[in-house]
């Protein structure tokens, strides 16, 4: 019997990442520490000029104002889908970058303190709010990391499995309120039967507001006191981070005391003592906690009128550890919200059990769940996702669907790498399908079509197994209706009343082009007016030299041999 291959769980979160594995001897997940020894890793990153450190080595450098000014600030999670950029020192640096080394450091720890050997099978966990962007930018970060296979699974799917696979008691709806640090999620969830399977019974719904805007907000109410006394905590204009650290402590200590004390030295060298107690931290963020119950309110009407009775409560998350969270909750339902103590983990633990399901040896030889709250795949289903393979030929976007393949079909091992070999297949299909495009769309703005290039036309269709109809119908949607032998006819016809300038400009097109959509590619860039010669002769001289069998590997079917391009006219402009 084969060595079982170790796989973990991770809850990658806004200020405090978790990992966890499924202990095949207990039967039960557990959670794993990281190298400082704790369960719970800051997700913070320094970038300096010789060294990256990540969590509590990072957390320490907060102290010192020569190097916290290469930190990263909290937040990179519910920010990877935004194209923002921090200069820290000499380096730029986004929340992916950030997201990368935590899951790195992660994925390390697991491997030299646990397993002792390579962990390339991972479930992220992510927020039900995260839209498609998001989820590929999670994915893409815990692939630059280091892991091979990797599923998503949404955070209140994870916390309702922990919470059942752990032993208590779960009803057929559970409402999920997870209160992390960067986001609120609210789910209603259906469980079938006896079995751990929870579907989403309405669309999830929540916030990007969390513990951090309870730390932002608390560091805004101690920058008021500071100033009172004409002095500001900000460091040089920018936000203390150390002060915003302290912040942060004061915040979980108020769970458990009535009051705290600030004493700290501000960037002026004098120190700095201010006492807070419990009723005025809940009335500085009353405001978020009463926001989050609006959304209970309105997911709860909803599900009395769709008839779920719910009858679970679960609070998940750091920050529902506030009295005044279970306190207005409480006040919104019938039931008692139920509280565990590893409600800061139990993402991670959910994440584990998944993982579990997925890779562990009671998975083999029956299908796999579908990624969490999207349910699981019929045949009917998965025929629709690999029909959506075949025919994606023109839009280069072949690798995200691929991905959902591994993500929403579980399967067996042996089935998954045939679906391995087919992605590779597929990914190699996209590279020929953008090159295909962008050589139609080149063609169409020059108004130039060889014999040369009929013959590389066609024989990236073949490549591509498109049919005679399939082939026509992406053609004549870049030139404005027509195929590539008509275009060609046109061209051809037209010469003789035209001059070679006036061959060149577009024709004007009878109706706009369709606008392309927003939604974010994989592969593929725009290349400007002049640069397609340019990179047909480069590519032409590659092929011709062998230099991209990497792309296009010798097996069945052949590699295209593409044909040497017409060399430039003596009248054309320079380019």
């Amino acid at each position: 019997m084969a060595t079982q291959l170790p796989f973990i769980g991770i809850d990658f979160g806004t200020c405090n990442s978790s990992m966890a594995w499924f202990n095949p001897k207990t039967r039960q997940a557990e959670v794993l520490k990281n190298a400082e020894g704790e369960e719970k890793t800051p997700s913070l990153v320094f970038f300096g000029d010789h060294e990256i450190l990540v969590g509590k080595p990072a957390e320490d450098m907060l102290s010192d104002e020569q190097t916290n000014r290469f930190i990263y600030p909290p937040g990179a999670k519910r920010n990877i889908g935004k194209k923002i950029a921090m200069l820290l020192g000499n380096r730029t640096v986004t929340p992916m970058n950030v997201a990368v080394e935590v899951l790195r450091k992660l994925k390390q720890d697991a491997e030299e303190l646990h397993f002792h050997t390579r962990v390339s099978h991972v479930v992220l966990t992510v927020p039900a709010i995260f839209d498609q962007l998001e989820r590929e930018r999670v994915r893409d970060a815990s692939r630059i990391a280091g892991f091979k296979q990797i599923a998503l699974l949404d955070e209140p799917v994870a916390a309702a499995l922990a919470y059942s696979r752990e032993g208590f008691q779960v009803g057929r709806h559970v409402l999920v309120y997870d209160l992390g640090a960067g986001t609120f999620d609210l789910a209603l969830l259906s469980r079938e039967g006896e079995q751990d399977t929870f579907d989403l019974a309405l669309p999830p719904c929540g916030l990007r507001k969390g513990g951090d805007d309870f730390d932002r907000i608390l560091y805004a109410h101690v920058d008021e006191k500071a100033k009172e006394e004409g002095r500001s905590v900000n460091n040089n204009g920018a936000m203390n981070l150390e002060i915003l650290r302290q912040c942060r402590d004061r915040k979980e200590n108020l769970s458990l005391r009535s009051d705290v004390q600030f004493s700290s030295i501000l960037p002026d060298g004098r120190p700095f003592k201010h006492k807070l107690d419990r009723k005025t931290f809940e009335e500085l963020i009353s405001g978020i906690v009463a926001e989050t119950v609006e959304q209970t309110d309105k997911l709860l009407q909803q599900a009395r009128r769709d008839g779920h009775q719910i009858d679970t409560v679960l609070l998940v998350g750091g920050s529902s550890r506030v009295p005044l969270v279970s306190s207005m909750i409480q006040k919104k339902l019938t039931l008692k919200p139920d509280k565990w103590q590893h409600q800061d983990v139990a993402v991670a633990l959910g994440a584990a059990y998944h993982a579990e399901t997925i890779w562990g040896d009671r998975s083999c030889g029956r299908t796999q769940e579908a990624e969490g709250s999207k349910g699981t795949e019929t045949e009917r289903e998965r025929q629709q996702v690999i029909a959506g393979i075949v025919g994606a030929v023109v839009e280069p976007r072949l690798q995200a669907i691929c991905d959902r393949l591994t993500t929403f079909l579980i399967l067996d091992r042996k089935r998954l790498a045939d679906e391995q070999e087919a992605m590779d297949r597929a990914q190699h299909l996209g590279r020929i399908s953008d090159y295909r495009t962008r050589l139609l769309t080149f063609k169409m703005q020059e108004r130039l079509l060889e014999p040369n290039d009929i013959s590389l036309l066609r024989a990236l269709s073949e490549q591509l197994k498109l049919t005679q109809e399939e082939a026509a119908s992406t053609e004549k949607q870049v030139f404005n209706g027509k195929t590539k032998e008509e275009m060609k006819k046109n061209i051809e016809s037209s010469s003789g009343d035209q001059t070679k300038e006036e061959m060149k400009k577009p024709p004007v097109l009878s109706k706009p082009m369709p606008e392309k959509t927003s939604t974010p590619r994989n592969h593929g860039w725009k290349l400007p007016v002049g640069w397609g010669a340019v990179g047909l002769i480069a590519i032409g001289t590659l092929s011709r030299n062998g230099c991209l069998d990497w792309i296009m590997p010798k097996k069945n079917p052949p590699p295209i041999l593409f044909p040497k391009p017409p060399t430039s006219r003596p009248n054309d402009p320079k380019r």
